[in-house]
């Protein structure tokens, strides 16, 4: 911010000069934290993406489940912190996830306001629900039963937790960036 520094003046365009463009490209690359390899985080602590895309959500499935009083209150109860990753259905390569974030970004889910429970202290009046294109729900199921059975056995890496491939394609990376630091 000191005079002549990199953010002293803004004029067009510099602002987002940091960023990928597309952005949406940018969101699937940095979804360390996030990916859905580990659970041994908190999914629930924010991150830097809250203005533009959600990190989880409640799916309209669970919402459905939540809204049937004939349902129990337990089971209720459990469907409303029930959370998916809204990245679930991008591919675990972060060149293709990047890919296809920017192509089929409006096919991503939607997270809208929907009616709840008044009166109720366990339930909210107003719920943040995520809405899917009902032809993309059946090829989200199949791409997370793909994805499951993908996985290779055992923990996953800490190259993996922050969401590479494998330790091999955070290095080649790495090794692009250094060059052209140079």
């Amino acid at each position: 911010m000191a005079p002549g520094g990199p953010l002293y003046e803004q004029g067009p365009g510099t602002i987002s000069r940091w960023m990928a463009l597309p952005w949406q490209g940018d969101t699937a690359f940095c979804r360390s934290g996030y990916s859905g390899y580990s659970t041994s985080f908190d999914p629930y602590v924010p991150t830097f993406w809250p203005a533009r895309v959600p990190n989880q959500v409640l799916t309209a499935e669970d919402y459905a489940v939540v809204m049937d009083l004939s349902r129990s209150r337990e089971e209720r109860l459990a469907a409303l912190n029930k959370r998916a990753f809204w990245t679930r259905g991008l591919p675990t390569d972060v060149a293709a996830a990047m890919m296809k974030m920017v192509a089929d970004f409006a096919q991503m889910g939607v997270v809208e306001a929907q009616p709840g429970i008044p009166f109720d202290p366990d339930f909210p009046a107003v719920i943040w629900v995520e809405s899917i294109p009902a032809h993309r729900v059946e090829a989200l199921r199949a791409h997370a039963a793909a994805l499951m059975a993908e996985r290779p056995p055992g923990p996953p890496t800490e190259a993996q937790l922050a969401g590479w491939e494998s330790e091999a394609h955070r290095d080649a990376f790495a090794a692009v960036r250094l060059r052209f630091r140079t």
